[in-house]
């Protein structure tokens, strides 16, 4: 009995969930209003999908769906988002991707192509400067690392 509450659990997430876990499993960077806006809109097919893919017992037919999802949640972001980032918004979204791996001014460039390598090293300095990051080494061999926030007693 408890299995069986534990799987329909499990199989009852909420669509706005199951994206979420989806696109947090494939880093995949999207502000969540506006993915959730366009499973809310397609929310029968979504369903459809769902047991389409139950029926089957693959998950196929739902990673294409998601795909439309997130290419119509894209062009709409390009359409209507055309905002420069700061260098705090470029770190903290970098920091969402990178989490905690040891990373160079080279992978932050390849996420952020429109900036300079002149100012991937200024975001890069900011963070280290204001303990963000912690930067090993020097010069070519430069690497840098997230730290963790410490906790407040």
């Amino acid at each position: 009995m408890e299995n069986k509450e534990n799987k329909e659990n499990v199989d009852c997430l909420s669509p706005e969930k199951q994206t979420s876990e989806f696109l947090e499993n494939n880093k995949i960077f999207l502000p969540q209003k506006l993915t959730k806006k366009y499973i809310k809109e397609r929310q029968k097919k979504y369903y459809t999908v769902l047991e389409k893919c139950d029926n089957v017992g693959e998950s196929t037919f739902f990673i294409e769906f998601m795909l439309e999802i997130i290419l119509d949640s894209l062009e709409s972001l390009l359409k209507t988002q055309n905002v420069a980032l700061t260098n705090s918004d470029r770190i903290e979204i970098f920091k969402t991707l990178i989490k905690d791996e040891y990373f160079t001014r080279k992978d932050y460039l390849r996420n952020f192509k429109k900036i300079s390598q002149a100012t991937a090293s200024r975001d890069l300095q900011f963070a280290v400067e204001n303990k963000i990051l912690k930067k090993f080494g020097d010069k070519n061999t430069t690497k840098y690392k997230f730290l963790k926030k410490a906790n407040k007693a």
